[in-house]
């Protein structure tokens, strides 16, 4: 008599295999379609647009020569801030700076509030060094 053999089905670990490819693929369109990265920390769309308008907005308050557009930027992270809700502490950091023409007080008063912008942003102690550093050496803070 002749016996039929089981067939073994393969489809085992190649659905592993296809299900975790799945996984991947939604996780990196997730990434790409609601994360940026500053600095090689990845952050909101919204946060990461947040941040590099205020160091956008505090380079040309520190390194402009015209007036005008000087106090159009300091107008726009005054702005930005109340918007964004920070605590009245911080955003007398951004006014203290707006009000002043001495350029190292406004270099304290910006570098203490992108401190507290990035303790917004990320619990990290790491990740917060990180964007420190690159935002004091973008906005020309150093």
């Amino acid at each position: 008599m002749i016996r039929k053999r089981k067939h073994t089905s393969q489809t085992g670990p190649i659905g592993f295999i296809m299900i975790g490819a799945l996984i991947s693929l939604i996780s990196i369109i997730i990434m790409v379609t609601f994360f940026k990265s500053y600095a090689g920390v990845p952050l909101k769309k919204a946060d990461y647009y947040e941040v590099t308008s205020y160091v956008k907005n505090m380079k040309i308050a520190m390194n402009s020569h015209s007036s005008q557009k000087e106090n159009q930027a300091e107008d726009n992270i005054v702005y930005l801030a109340k918007a964004s809700k920070f605590s009245a502490s911080t955003i007398a950091l951004t006014k203290t700076a707006k009000k002043s023409s001495n350029l190292q007080t406004k270099k304290t008063s910006y570098t203490k509030f992108s401190t507290d912008l990035v303790q917004k942003l990320t619990d990290n102690p790491d990740e917060q060094k990180i964007l420190i550093h690159q935002i004091k050496s973008h906005a020309k803070l150093d």
